[in-house]
């Protein structure tokens, strides 16, 4: 057949008749009358050759000719005239000398002529061949047919004729993306024709054949009925009239009883129409794990050595299913039958007693597959880590970031292989987890929802309120509702501005804080309730000025006190703050811990263990200790206390009059509280108003501004003490908002910030407790030394925990006001606006594709047609609660950008250069449309999700949901336990159609358990948008796009100022020193190679990854939708002559890389052969093969090193050329890589500025 196929076509010189036809080429054939018809042979090669001999032709044509140069003496247009081939001239243009054109006009005829045979040919070769067609093959692959292999096992012919005309449909379509570009005989209507004759018969085929095969199964169920009539064993079911049938092999089926006789011999009809007559000595058996048949062996005869040996074996055997990540091998029904069997015959054996497992629940529908996961979960030896497909078992990428090195590669030294123990697994994923890779034990319905997740709520709070201030501001101005806002762009504080710097402020409002009368910005506005807010906290200030206050202001600082309260109440419910209740009973539960410490400490004889037993031990009384001194946080808290280290550090007498406001405060109060950290506890230290007092006052308020100027806005960082920082347990200074107002940041920026902090740290609390960060990892070095770790083993595993914990808490950069770090965080601005102009555009191809690759087309249609059929504004209803759960928000908050811009470096506090870039960088990434795209995309996946997700909900609390569905909720840690809560608990609605609505705003929060099931709810909502419309996490990076890396410490490090890191270093000798030291290496400048990689790092994972994930449900019809919207996005950024300068293969090439399928291997690809090209070893003018660019050898450098720094090179290179009188080359330089002139559409001019010709010709 590969000869038949591929073999190259000998040529000859095609000699014209003479005459000219100018008929259409597809009206061109013959009439085929009289001609003999084609054997079966002939038909059957014609259609192959109809699929692929035009494929074939072109690849060869291209082997051949693509690095042949072009003949200038050839002249195609005489050729043509001369042959008479103008109907082929299309084709032939492409010629570059007589033989290649010879070539093609052959290759013409002979798909023309396969083509007159193929219209010709019987239905049964034609069939045979589209049966073994290479692409149908591939179909059949299991990694495509899921939706058909769950509809067979359903016995439902409608549902394999459904699934198999949509594979069908597919598959015509990705047939003819494959043939038609390349048969020039080819038209649209044959094109549509052949794929839904495709859909059609596949349809019908499988359908058919279920039908058929339904039929058989009777017919055998008969045959063997009567062969074997006896081997049944029964149970009974709550319906009197129904029975649950089992034979030997624990096989279930549901039977209906049709009559018993006196001896107790019963009459029962199957599912399927059958009629069975049963023993009564076999019916109602006690249990159908009572002498099971395990490979012909009764578990009845086993002695214990036996049933022992066979249950061990079976116990792996069934590990092995959920270690392989699929769920075609999800641990079958007879397997956990057969392993309870042997429990239940080794429990009887040693005398226990015996609680049998529940019967599999075999009503109709997919119920039975609940049951079947939670008999699989209780035989589990570790459902830890990461499932594993192909991708990740052959990724070199993964071994770059440290959640991919924690949780599936082995950490080495030298002979000593070792993978992360699973405490520190379990913990990473308690952290990091985002839900894109699956579980092991998401496969038994398993999940948690880590910090990751469900912090990412807490960052619309502040931003919630910040908007109903605007709407405040805007309505006391203007009296009209609305933020002042257009598409997030402030353009009310905008014409105050201009109002006031003209002249023409009304002068109307006066600011009740400081009496200054002027229509204020935004900014002023809240800086003024900000102030408010904390004077209220004055009681003689609220007693003498709220009264009289208006009452937008007064509602202005009720939003902020209810703010705080919900962070509060939040920090209560994890047991991150304390009431004098909560402490008492935390007292006590310590108590009891310390007292079953002591008893294991005195028996245990392991060293080392017992070394871990006391360490805990020690930690848990220091805590006792702390919770005695605990004072709970004051109820009158006004305002995050963010000292403006920038203000502070520029004005000296602004530090002074600070440090005279602790001193005075310190001496009100009569003592300091100090963190004593040998005793882990707080010291009240007497300050008495004498001499001495007034100076060690004084010295102690110097001690705490000098913490200030080092801290700065990060006052809400882990600080030494126990659990989460010093200012949680108590507020060292505890000083009231309104003595230091004047020094702290009064903006509305604050409040979010401080809610995403407190989030991540409330989160903690949730999940392990009053242990710290600190704990968990000395904790994890004394186990891993115990379990045979080396020390570099140990640092190693240590540094990438602690790399993933500090990118979730946002402690990646210790210092942002570095001086590089400042510096890359605006060079990296200015590049983004420099070069993500098109950004927009391209976001459509996942914006557009992603949901149908997460949602299938068919939902995505139902949900186009909901919107159509009068539910669009109630879908509206379910976007705009993806907004008040954070999400969809990009509109609003200048984050968009980060899909592709990863940035985590930016500081509170920033001067005026890096707050102007902020701004144009908010305004340029909506004007080149991705964040209105980002946010419209997100707004999409929830319309359709929310729908989808109550109806998952609906189907595990009705027990008919699929295993597929199962597995994606749990990867948002949705069990079956949680699933069935939000369904019952959940304040959902519906429209007069039946469309689920949401409501997310009347889930009720009256209890903790009602708080934290709709923070479950809006996590997974939040966690699922954000990996549908891609963003990426900690979970996919390296952490050098973050500006850190953890690498061994060397003593010459110490001259530059690098100390070992206490943290991830290993074996702190009693001098100081460390057994294994390592260094934490930091600066902004390390992101910049990796500075428009964050989607790359994303699509990786959500893309790719997804391709390989048995466990997703649309992969096919997402690669297509990925792939034809990168075209088209490409279509729209491209100028025509770019598509008419490239192949097919480059332009395939090229399609396929911008759909992100690929991942990052497309990226590593172009850089290599950019590398190539720069060092001469490939030349793309002479080959199909070419690059995204033509690389020269500074390209490749600085192309390594990043846009940043190649944008500065290009910018020192123009200026050089026009200093030099290269004024057209120094201004096209410029032009390419100058700040949104592309976007306004200003390069072309520049570059003609530069032009010696004007007009050319």
């Amino acid at each position: 057949m590969s000869e038949l196929l591929f073999r190259q076509i000998d040529f000859k010189k095609y000699e014209t008749d003479g005459v000219v036809d100018f008929t259409p080429i597809h009206l061109s054939l013959r009439d085929n009358i009289g001609t003999v018809d084609p054997s079966f042979t002939e038909s059957f090669w014609s259609g192959i050759k109809y699929q692929w001999l035009p494929i074939t032709n072109r690849t060869s044509e291209l082997y051949q000719f693509s690095d042949v140069e072009h003949d200038d003496t050839f002249d195609f247009k005489t050729r043509v005239k001369e042959d008479g081939t103008f109907i082929y001239a299309e084709e032939l243009s492409r010629a570059k000398n007589n033989e290649h054109y010879d070539y093609i006009l052959n290759n013409i005829r002979a798909i023309e002529q396969n083509r007159s045979t193929y219209q010709r040919a019987g239905i049964g070769g034609s069939l045979v061949a589209g049966v073994v067609d290479p692409l149908n093959i591939a179909f059949m692959i299991p990694v495509f047919n899921v939706g058909i292999r769950a509809a067979w096992g359903a016995k439902s012919a409608l549902g394999v004729g459904y699934e198999t005309a949509k594979l069908g449909g597919i598959f015509g379509i990705t047939s003819e993306l494959l043939r038609a570009p390349f048969d020039p005989f080819t038209t649209a209507q044959e094109v549509t024709a052949n794929i839904a004759t495709n859909t059609a018969f596949a349809g019908l085929l499988g359908g058919g054949a279920r039908t058929v095969a339904n039929g058989l199964t009777g017919i055998g169920k008969k045959i063997r009925t009567q062969k074997d009539p006896l081997k049944i064993t029964t149970t009974s079911t709550p319906n009197k009239n129904e029975i649950i049938v089992y034979d030997l092999k624990g096989t279930p089926v549901k039977a209906s009883i049709i009559d018993k006789s006196e001896q107790g011999t019963i009459l029962v009809k199957l599912a399927d129409g059958s009629e069975e007559v049963l023993d009564g000595g076999t019916v109602f058996k006690n249990s159908i794990y009572d002498g099971l048949d395990i490979n012909g062996v009764n578990t009845n005869s086993l002695d214990k050595e036996n049933a022992t040996t066979l249950l061990k074996s079976l116990q792996e055997k069934l590990k092995v299913f959920v270690d392989a990540g699929s769920t075609s091998q999800l641990p079958a029904r007879d397997l956990i039958l057969q392993v309870n069997a042997l429990k239940i015959r080794l429990k009887t054996l040693n005398n226990e007693p015996v609680n049998k497992p529940k019967e599999p629940n075999l009503t109709q529908g997919t119920s039975n597959i609940i049951e079947e996961i939670r008999d699989a979960r209780k035989n589990m030896v570790s459902d830890e880590g990461l499932v594993k497909t192909p991708l990740t078992k052959f990724s070199l990428i993964g071994k770059f970031i440290p959640a991919e090195r924690l949780q599936r590669l082995l950490y080495k030294d030298g002979k000593n292989v070792k993978e992360a123990p699973s405490y520190v697994r379990e913990a990473h994923m308690k952290i990091a987890h985002n839900g894109v890779t699956p579980l092991k034990k998401n496969y038994l319905g398993m999940g948690e929802q880590s910090i990751d997740m469900l912090q990412t709520e807490y960052g619309a709070l502040g931003l919630q309120v910040e908007q109903y201030w605007r709407k405040l501001w805007n309505k006391s101005l203007t009296n009209l509702d609305g933020t002042g806002q257009l598409g997030g762009l402030d353009y009310r504080s905008t014409k105050v501005s201009m109002d006031r710097y003209m002249g023409k402020d009304q002068q109307t409002y006066a600011s009740s804080s400081t009496g200054e009368i002027k229509t204020p910005t935004f900014d002023e506005f809240a800086e003024e309730i900000i102030e408010l807010s904390i004077l209220n906290g004055n009681k003689s200030w609220n007693k003498r000025y709220y009264k009289d206050l208006p009452e937008f202001k007064k509602l202005a600082i009720q939003r902020l006190e209810d703010f705080l309260r919900d962070i509060d109440q939040r920090g209560q419910d994890a047991k991150l703050f304390h009431d004098k209740t909560t402490i008492k009973a935390n007292i006590e539960e310590l108590q009891t811990k310390i007292d079953d410490y002591e008893k294991r400490i005195r028996v245990e004889k392991d060293v080392q263990f017992k070394k871990i037993l006391q360490i805990n031990l020690k930690n848990i009384k220091d805590k006792v200790t702390f919770y005695e001194q605990y004072v709970p946080t004051r109820k009158d808290y006004k305002f995050p206390l963010y000292y403006n280290k920038e203000m502070l550090i520029q004005d000296e007498g602004l530090q002074e009059e600070l440090i005279q406001v602790f001193t005075k405060h310190f001496l009100d109060q009569s003592k300091v509280t100090r963190w004593n950290e040998t005793t882990k506890a707080y010291d009240d230290v007497r300050i008495f108003d004498n001499a001495v007092g007034r100076e060690n006052a004084r010295k102690y308020a110097e001690e705490v501004v000098d913490a200030i100027l080092e801290r700065g806005d990060d006052a809400y960082d882990y600080g030494t003490g126990i659990g989460k920082g010093k200012h949680l347990m108590m507020r060292v200074t505890n000083i009231p908002e309104h003595k230091v107002m004047k020094f702290i940041v009064k903006d509305p920026r604050v409040m979010t910030e401080y809610a995403k902090k407190m989030g991540f740290r409330i989160e903690f609390s949730r999940k392990f407790g009053d242990v710290d960060i600190d704990d968990l990892i000395n904790t994890f070095e004394l186990r891993m030394q115990q379990d045979g770790y080396s020390a570099k083993q140990i640092a190693d595993i240590k540094s990438d925990f602690i790399s993933d914990f500090e990118r979730i808490a946002g402690q990646m950069v210790r210092d942002p006001q570095r001086a590089d770090s400042k510096f890359a965080r605006n060079i990296k601005r200015v590049a983004g606006m420099s070069y993500l102009y098109g950004a927009g555009i391209s976001s459509l191809t996942e914006t557009l594709a992603m949901p149908i690759f997460e949602h299938g087309f068919g939902r995505v249609f139902r949900g186009i047609v909901a919107g159509i059929d009068g539910n669009f504004d109630k879908m509206r209803a379910n976007a705009k609660d993806l907004m008040h759960m954070g999400e969809g928000l990009e509109m609003i908050r200048p984050t968009a950008h980060h899909r592709i811009l990863h940035d985590n470096l930016r500081p509170l506090q920033v001067g005026r250069i890096e707050r102007g870039l902020e701004v144009a960088e908010n305004w340029f990434y909506k004007a080149n449309g991705l964040a209105p795209i980002t946010s419209v995309g997100k707004l999409i996946d929830s319309a359709i999700r929310i729908p989808k997700f109550f109806n998952q909900l609906k189907q595990y609390n009705d027990g008919t949901i699929s295993k597929l569905d199962i597995i994606e909720l749990a990867r948002y840690g949705i069990d079956e336990k949680l699933a069935k809560r939000m369904f019952k608990n959940g304040a959902w609605q519906e429209t007069d159609s039946g469309m689920p609505l949401l409501n997310i705003q009347g889930w009720s929060t009256k209890t903790k358990a009602d708080r934290e099931l709709k923070q479950a709810v809006t996590a997974y909502f939040n966690t699922a948008s954000r990996n549908t419309i891609i963003h990426a996490t900690a979970f996919d990076r390296p952490t050098m796009m973050d500006g850190f890396v953890y690498k061994k410490w060397q003593p010459y490090m110490s001259k530059m100022g690098i100390e070992p890191d206490p943290r991830a270093s290993v074996g702190k000798r009693a001098n100081g020193t460390y057994a294994y030291p390592v260094a934490r290496l930091e600066s902004g400048t390390m992101a910049f190679p990796f500075q428009f990689y964050n989607f790359a790092f994303a699509a990786h994972r959500r893309i790719l990854g997804a391709m390989m994930d048995p466990a997703k449900q649309h992969r096919l019809s997402g690669m297509v939708s990925l792939l034809g919207m990168s075209y088209i996005t490409l279509s729209l950024k491209k100028p025509d002559w770019w598509f008419e300068n490239k192949d097919y293969p480059e332009l395939l090439m090229r399609v396929v890389d911008h759909s992100g399928v690929t991942g990052l291997y497309s990226d590593i690809f172009y850089h290599g052969l950019n590398v190539a090209v720069a060092s001469g070893l490939h030349d793309p003018d002479t080959s199909w093969l070419k690059g995204r660019y033509k690389a020269e050898g500074w390209d490749t450098a600085f192309g390594f090193a990043g846009a940043s720094p190649n944008m500065i090179r290009e910018w020192v290179e123009g200026t050089n050329d026009l200093l030099n009188d290269r004024t057209e080359e120094g201004l096209k330089k410029i032009s390419y890589n100058f700040p949104a002139l592309s976007l306004l559409g200003l390069d072309d001019d520049l570059r003609a500025l530069g032009e010696k010709e004007r007009f050319r010709y």
